[in-house]
């Protein structure tokens, strides 16, 4: 949908495609053009490409000449408070956005571009993850996201003989359990990021609790989960953790 009869002949003669998808960078030695002006960008990729994305977001391409040129958003823009750089295999935090564009043009050649209803399955076929497929074709059954880097985390089994898993993917805290070998999402609403290390089994039940941590209007707290009454549920909000060896179980050991 065009707002004006002229952006329409525009987008027909630069043969313009309004398509969400994903692309994939391929070439160290890359053509950028500018957003909107088409002006040839130079600069390496590490001083482009933001590295919060492995595939970065496309909504438009035109042909420009005989080549497509994809639009992609290289970072996040002014409005952070930190940004991500790469200084050689290492990834950094900085203060001041190193990044003079927010969107490029990039070229057909340098790329492999994904479409948007297959990037589920391409991130599954891509996976680092390698344990049992079966948790990640699972997932894209509920719901769509960046597979390529999945966390699991075996919480136990429970006196039913169903095991339950902690799956951290693309932002994104789930719930999972095993039933005659087949996986299904727990329920668990909440989402928030897990606290690293807290996976513990804090009674001896057999089933791990962990802590997730949450922001809300400004103040970060961190809330132990655990399973309650046949589900995993929150069991007590804890105001600070120790980051020492050990800390968390000190901590939260009144439960």
């Amino acid at each position: 949908m065009y707002s004006s009869r002229e952006s329409a002949l525009q987008a027909i003669q630069k043969k313009a495609l309004n398509l969400k998808g994903y692309v994939k960078v391929n070439s160290e030695k890359l053509e950028f053009l500018s957003d909107p002006d088409l002006k040839k960008v130079k600069g390496s990729k590490d001083s482009l490409l933001s590295p919060v994305w492995d595939l970065y977001p496309s909504d438009y391409s035109e042909l420009i000449g005989n080549r497509r040129y994809y639009k992609i958003r290289v970072s996040l823009g002014s409005n952070q408070t930190e940004y991500q750089i790469r200084k050689g295999k290492k990834i950094v935090t900085v203060k001041k956005n190193p990044f003079p564009y927010e969107y490029l043009f990039v070229s057909e050649d340098n790329i492999e571009y994904i479409p948007e209803e297959k990037f589920t399955e391409y991130t599954i076929e891509h996976t680092n993850f390698k344990g049992d497929k079966g948790i990640l074709y699972a997932i894209a059954k509920m719901r769509s996201g960046n597979l390529i880097d999945v966390k699991v985390t075996k919480l136990g089994i429970n006196q039913k003989g169903e095991n339950y898993y902690l799956v951290e993917f693309d932002g994104t805290t789930l719930l999972f359990k095993r039933v005659d070998g087949n996986y299904e999402e727990a329920n668990y609403e909440y989402g928030f990021p897990v606290v690293p290390g807290s996976v513990q089994d804090i009674d001896g039940d057999g089933l791990s609790e962990f802590l997730v941590i949450w922001d809300g209007r400004g103040s970060v707290g961190y809330t132990l989960f655990g399973m309650k009454d046949g589900v995993y549920q929150p069991l007590a909000d804890v105001d600070s953790i120790s980051s020492r060896t050990n800390g968390i179980i000190r901590k939260v050991n009144f439960i």
